[in-house]
């Protein structure tokens, strides 16, 4: 059966490599809308007049909401969404406020002071800029971020790396090969020896976060670290 609601929370650069531009993975996320159906866009999306007209072509109707960074944007889908189905503000607030994420998305843990950001599940630019801002927003005392490849990036890889935001941590290690061309004090390619560095390194007060593509297996530094 064919939905008869959807919601496209934004179009970034997820299957670039495969589908090689952002116009195209816009394309390709409006191929769900057809006559009938009730989409949620976000008004503030660089394709937001794209995917509207499509759905005027497609003779679907259009709510909006209105979100800047993908939490807000996310949060504020999810109320679209709720409120539509008529769910009470109360009843939102509640769901939200219960939330806990999947496995390696955005999960937090304390050992010894220092607090752990697990988000190893997966990389691309828009996450990774995401959970940096996470991490600029996280109480502590230093903020450091370990940052692995971000894969499947076809030709944008290199300047897709280097676009990443790392203003206002106090350190930045990345791993693996393409992150070197993130902003970073140091670089690793042994996973042991980074391990071994941010154990000399941590102290109680610290924030760290762990994010890099699946492949990378990023989640044994976090299960290291939590020991």
């Amino acid at each position: 059966a064919r939905p008869t609601h959807a919601i496209i929370t934004n179009i970034g650069w997820t299957h670039i490599e495969l589908l090689g531009d952002r116009d195209n993975i816009a394309a390709a996320k409006a191929e769900i809308i057809q006559p009938g159906l009730t989409i949620f866009l976000n008004e503030r999306d660089d394709y937001y007049a794209y995917l509207a007209g499509r759905a005027a072509e497609q003779k679907a109707k259009v709510l909006t909401y209105s979100g800047a960074g993908l939490l807000d944007s996310n949060r504020a889908a999810v109320t679209a969404a709720a409120r539509h189905f008529g769910l009470t503000d109360s009843q939102i607030a509640t769901g939200l406020a219960q939330y806990q994420p999947s496995p390696h998305r955005q999960r937090i843990s304390a050992r010894g002071g220092i607090t752990i950001i697990d988000d190893t599940y997966n990389a691309n630019p828009d996450a990774m800029n995401f959970a940096l801002q996470a991490l600029r927003e996280t109480p502590a005392t230093r903020r450091i971020a370990v940052l692995g490849d971000m894969l499947e990036l076809g030709g944008w890889a290199e300047k897709l790396h280097r676009q990443i935001d790392v203003s206002g941590l106090d350190i930045v290690y990345t791993y693996r090969q393409l992150s070197e061309n993130i902003p970073h004090q140091e670089h690793f390619t042994d996973k042991a020896a980074l391990v071994k560095k941010l154990k000399e390194l941590l102290r109680p007060g610290d924030a760290v976060l762990i994010k890099g593509s699946r492949s990378l297996q990023m989640e044994t530094i976090v299960q290291e670290l939590e020991k």
